[in-house]
């Protein structure tokens, strides 16, 4: 089979131990790179693609083509840039899917160059599978199909029923967090040796800006302006919380709301088109108004540019609106909450299986699960709340969901091998080539692969 991988930072390191495995096994690799400095080496068929010219930014693509892309982008959203490079970028991509002809396709839906080579394998019919790690259980990996949450292939088996009660009862408790690879597979690297790589990531990606990475990676003026930023956001945001009476009681009815960090796929890609969130927290506010309930807003506990969204300290300011104090526990929050509200936040797992109500903006996977209430608008928040049916099969509801996660994704952790080395080991990666090697195997006989549409 013809397999090309897309570049995507360190991630690429993984894949090139999965290609080296996959080329034993007799398939054919090529990869797609757009970051220079991050292409394979000693490795056939990579095609880097050339950093278009400043004095030729490219002639516009046809109508509306990259709309979508262009709304998504995180070097546009929160760096600044432009649309001008997707002409030329979307030329060489086509070309490299032309001339190498894979049966499919594997990289990651987070950069602009991705979310091209998403679209572009869609219009010629090849499936285009993200590898990511589950979030509960932990140490297990799935493949998303092109820029979505739905999931392709799996194992098929499902956990023994002890085990799947227990996940559900330590998550309903809060002992067992909803976040991506919270379990090592070996011992963690030091706080020294962190630190050291970050500063290594730092010089790493100053001297591909300097080469000519500017879409993805933003300038170090532009990078040192938006932490300034963020920075005095935090200080608004401590000024307008200082002598919050929340954390000595709470309203009798309220929503909440835990912000999402930003960017990341997670909300800008896969919550798409509800990744402004200061229009989601202004919109649910008033929706909620008359209801009798309040809208409660939990910063995320790693914020980042989200605070920088237009509008968002106004709407914090607005009536119907309370902010917790960040330094404001979220077990305290979440268990009086009347409801909580989000758009493809970890929090929705932990609401399900304690048989909280939740409110899921969009139409994804997530949104679909049991014990989820869909919502297609922030502003419809209140009469869904006002409607919500009382009963809920918490223990049911989470036995499913636990139990489909795992039907649809294989044992191993899908990691990042820049802040995540404890899962370098020989058998994690003996469990990620048995992962690709089944997948691989089904493709034929799996519809469900196809890439997805770019809306």
């Amino acid at each position: 089979m013809k397999i090309l991988f897309v570049e995507n930072r360190y991630t690429t390191r993984v894949f090139e131990r999965v290609a080296v495995h996959l080329m034993s096994q007799g398939h054919e690799i090529s990869w797609l790179v757009q970051n220079h400095l991050f292409a394979p080496v000693d490795l056939p068929r990579v095609n880097c693609i050339p950093y278009p010219k400043a004095s030729k930014p490219g002639k516009s693509v046809e109508p509306c083509r990259f709309q979508h892309l262009a709304q998504v982008d995180r070097g546009i959203r929160y760096f600044g840039g432009s649309s001008g490079h997707y002409a030329h970028y979307a030329h060489h991509i086509a070309r490299i899917l032309d001339a190498e002809q894979p049966d499919v396709v594997f990289g990651e839906s987070t950069q602009f160059h991705e979310l091209i080579t998403i679209a572009l394998c869609r219009d010629r019919g090849i499936p285009f599978l993200h590898p990511a790690a589950t979030r509960i259980p932990h140490g297990r990996i799935s493949f998303l199909v092109g820029d979505t949450l739905n999931c392709c292939g799996g194992s098929g088996v499902a956990l023994a029923q002890p085990q799947a009660e227990a996940i559900v009862q330590a998550v309903a408790e809060r002992r067992y967090t909803a976040f991506t690879n919270a379990t090592s597979a070996g011992p963690e690297s030091s706080a020294w040796q962190r630190r050291m790589r970050q500063v290594e990531d730092k010089a790493t990606m100053l001297r591909a800006w300097w080469q000519g990475e500017r879409f993805v990676t933003p300038s170090p003026w532009r990078k040192r302006a938006l932490e300034q930023r963020k920075r005095r956001a935090l200080a608004g945001i401590d000024a307008l919380t200082a002598g919050s009476v929340l954390e000595a009681s709470r309203p009798s009815l309220y929503v909440l709301y835990p912000m999402q960090m930003q960017p990341e796929t997670n909300i800008d890609v896969w919550g798409a088109p509800h990744n402004d969130q200061a229009r989601i927290i202004r919109e649910a506010a008033q929706s909620l108004a008359g209801t009798g309930c309040q809208l409660i807003v939990k910063l995320n506990p790693t914020a980042k540019y989200e605070l920088l969204e237009p509008g968002l300290m106004a709407c914090l300011r607005d009536p119907g609106v309370l902010v917790a104090p960040r330094h404001m526990p979220m077990a305290q929050l979440f268990a009086e909450a009347t409801a909580v509200m989000t758009v493809t936040g970890s929090v929705l797992y932990e609401c399900i299986f304690s048989g909280k109500p939740v409110f899921a903006l969009g139409n994804h996977a997530m949104s679909r699960l049991a014990g989820a209430t869909p919502l297609s608008s922030p502003s419809g928040l209140g009469q869904a709340l006002l409607a919500l049916a009382p009963a809920l099969d918490a223990r049911a509801n989470g036995l499913a969901v636990v139990q489909d996660v795992v039907r649809s994704s294989y044992p191993g952790f899908w990691f990042d091998p820049l802040s995540m080395r404890q899962f370098d080991t020989a058998d994690n990666w003996a469990q990620l080539g048995l992962a690709f090697d089944h997948l691989i195997h089904m493709l034929p006989v799996l519809p469900s692969c196809r890439a997805a549409h770019l809306a």
